[in-house]
């Protein structure tokens, strides 16, 4: 079975920047004296992914230099590095690039360490606790992504809830909602067209007195109202019986009963943006 090795701090696996460094500024001076002494397999190491090197590093590293400095610039690039836990796990594990006499100082130098310790994690731990990791990532992914939409919906339903107490506290005809706003909104509607069609219906859903809705009638089929006009003869009508009753979600109601959501939906976006 295959061995990974990880360095351990106090106890726990390493995982901050900062005690990387700490550690590896202890083992400095020792890595420098007595690891990297073989300048062939040290032209190796700029290669290794982990330690991602930019051009400019390996054309460092690759500079003629004595092992000892070589070793040097390279730690001093290592201490720099935002993975450097990564790179001490690397370090230990150099075998798996065939540098295993380096591998085997590294760790003995490490062990040394007060409160550090190189420990053997077999592949089959490490793809368990990384599978156990997964399915935890998961889990607080799907809570966060619940919650997220629950906060969404809620939003949502506030937003809906404030849209609807805007249009019940706005009169038709006042002053912040008057005769020409609402006309000229549903007039340039995308569904004008279809209420035109149904004007009349609109008119009978909003208690337009039977002999107002013959007479509005009349005017349409002979040409002597427009439906802008007609339009706005219903509406004072409506206000004129039903005074502040006719309330501006009373007439949003009715478009969607009979299928006008587009002009409905014109007159929310009119009144609520204001």
């Amino acid at each position: 079975m295959g061995k990974q090795r990880e360095v351990y701090y106090n106890g726990s696996k390493l995982s901050s920047k900062e005690d990387g460094v700490k550690i590896l500024k202890a083992a400095r001076l020792e890595l420098q004296t007595k690891v990297f002494q073989i300048p062939a397999n040290n032209n190796l190491i700029p290669y290794i992914s982990t330690f991602e090197f930019g051009d400019a590093e390996i054309q460092t590293l690759e500079a003629p230099a004595i092992p000892q400095e070589w070793a040097k610039k390279f730690i001093t690039l290592l201490l720099n590095k935002e993975n450097i836990v990564e790179c001490l796990n690397t370090l230990c594990n150099l075998d798996q690039f065939g540098l295993t006499n380096y591998r085997n100082l590294i760790v003995a130098i490490l062990n040394k360490i007060p409160d550090v310790q190189v420990k053997e994690v077999t592949n089959i731990d490490k793809e368990k606790k990384q599978g156990e990791n997964t399915e935890e990532k998961k889990h607080q992914e799907n809570t966060e992504e619940k919650k997220h939409q629950e906060n969404t919906e809620e939003k949502v339903n506030d937003s809906e809830e404030e849209k609807q107490q805007k249009l019940a506290n706005l009169v038709v005809g006042d002053p912040n909602c008057t005769y020409n706003e609402v006309c000229d909104t549903l007039s340039k509607s995308k569904a004008a067209k279809n209420l035109w069609k149904k004007l009349m219906d609109v008119a009978s859903d909003l208690d337009i007195p039977c002999e107002d809705e013959i007479a509005i009638e009349r005017g349409l089929k002979t040409d002597t109202k427009t439906y802008g006009s007609a339009l706005r003869e219903i509406l004072e009508t409506w206000r004129g019986k039903h005074s502040k009753n006719a309330k501006l979600l009373t007439l949003v109601q009715v478009l969607e009963k009979r299928d006008l959501s587009g002009c409905a939906d014109a007159l929310v976006d009119k009144f609520t943006s204001k």
